[in-house]
């Protein structure tokens, strides 16, 4: 009778255990990011999206990070394999590979997106307001006006603005078209050139530079990853390039109107938390960041020999190079 009371007693024991275990025992949510790119802004982005992931999320993730070097072959390959490792969430940083991530999820895996110009004409949602996808996150909006009423301050006797741009990047594109629209109000001709991969950028340049005042970027990312090449290229030609966030003054640019984009990506992780909680990416509107400040760098506007005019006096400065 004992020894049945002990085997009793037992069991009674495993199976508490049993529950505990099942109760308490949480495995950890999977993350993958994608960054499209490698340079300083969606760098920034991806910081900031762990930050916030975290931050409102907690520390129980296992967060799995690839770049795709600019390659949209390279982004649905990393995206593919996300979805077949059943991740619980994915985060694609930058157009091109938001658009990969869409596809690869098959409407099953959640997806939060950054840095997205225009997410309606990438496919991604169906509204801003009512995305109706398995879809949400945030877009960074170019701040148009202010860019071009910047330039007019810096260079008041600018005409002709030239922009280089993906022929691919559906971003480039959207943002290509608000400046064309734009720019006759500030009394600009818009001269664009398009590529195909960065093999052609260099030609497109010294092609662009004989046709303009100044240059100025979109967020397109094949473009800024070749930034410096375009920069000093301009230089030596006496064309200033005008950036699209600050971190590209620190390639040679005279100013830019500065989106953060890692507080933009914090504000994304903090959407792909409540993707984890469960909350469904229909009923989360997109977040669009369109604030954006002046910033100057004074020794490259130096060096082009203009001045900084007095509307412009209390501007936040960076160092560059």
């Amino acid at each position: 009778m004992k020894k049945l009371f002990i085997l009793f007693l037992g069991l009674i024991i495993l199976i508490g255990c049993g529950q505990v275990d099942e109760g308490s025992g949480t495995s950890k949510k999977k993350v993958g990011i994608v960054q499209f790119a490698e340079h300083p802004s969606l760098t920034n982005c991806t910081n900031g999206f762990i930050e916030g992931i975290k931050e409102a999320y907690g520390e129980n993730l296992e967060i799995d990070l690839k770049n795709a070097t600019g390659e949209g072959q390279n982004a649905a390959l990393i995206t593919d394999q996300f979805v077949s490792k059943k991740y619980d969430l994915v985060c694609a940083v930058a157009t091109p590979a938001a658009m990969s991530a869409f596809n690869s999820s098959d409407g099953i895996v959640p997806v939060v997106f950054s840095a997205v110009s225009d997410p309606v004409a990438a496919g991604l949602v169906e509204s801003l307001e009512s995305p109706g996808t398995n879809c949400t996150g945030t877009s960074d909006t170019l701040p148009i006006d202010t860019q071009l009423q910047l330039i007019k301050d810096l260079v008041p006797n600018a005409s002709k603005i030239g922009i280089l741009y993906t022929t691919s990047e559906v971003n480039s594109q959207t943002n290509l078209k608000r400046m064309e629209e734009s720019s006759q109000k500030f009394g600009f001709e818009i001269i664009p050139i398009g590529i195909n991969n960065a093999d052609e950028i260099p030609m497109a340049t010294d092609a662009l530079l004989k046709k303009v005042d100044v240059i100025t970027m979109l967020t397109d990312n094949k473009v800024v990853d070749n930034l410096k090449l375009i920069t000093d290229k301009a230089r030596a030609a006496g064309v200033p390039v005008f950036g699209s966030e600050e971190e590209q003054l620190n390639s040679g640019c005279v100013a830019a109107m500065n989106i953060n984009y890692f507080d933009l990506g914090v504000e994304t992780g903090k959407i792909g938390a409540e993707l984890l909680k469960g909350k469904d990416a229909k009923e989360i509107p997109v977040m669009v960041i369109d604030s954006a400040n002046p910033v100057l760098n004074p020794a490259i506007i130096s060096e082009y020999g203009l001045e900084i005019p007095e509307a412009l006096k209390e501007a936040k400065t960076y160092g560059g190079e």
